[in-house]
């Protein structure tokens, strides 16, 4: 498990180097615009090294059905765009999240949760 901060992804270019061997990056960050745009891009910097890298699925599900706040509003065509990297079965209802100016931080997934899901 590794953590990024913000838009910080440059680190990731590392991973290669790291001493150890990473096999697969699994992603998890903020459901709303800018979390999801770097999300893609931390996944597509860690890819380029020939390491899997995609959303954590299990946990975006998860990330999906807890309570949402208020965020800014995404245009539709936008918020298909940005969804697109999300696993198939959050799309829909996180492109509706979006437009609707609604977002989900990753904090909402409490560490009880994620250990029982992990």
């Amino acid at each position: 498990m590794a953590w990024i901060q913000g838009r910080n992804t440059a680190p990731l270019e590392s991973v290669p180097d790291l001493p150890f061997r990473v096999k697969q990056f699994d992603y998890l960050g903020d459901l709303d615009a800018p979390g999801l745009e770097i999300a893609a891009t931390a996944c597509a910097i860690v890819s380029r090294s020939g390491i899997p890298a995609g959303p954590a699925e299990s946990l975006w599900r998860l990330l999906a059905d807890r309570p949402s706040r208020a965020g800014a509003a995404v245009e539709p065509g936008r918020a298909r765009d940005l969804t697109e990297w999300l696993p198939e079965a959050v799309r829909d209802r996180s492109a509706a999240l979006l437009t609707s100016g609604r977002a989900i931080p990753q904090e909402a997934l409490p560490f009880d949760l994620l250990d029982r899901t992990l």
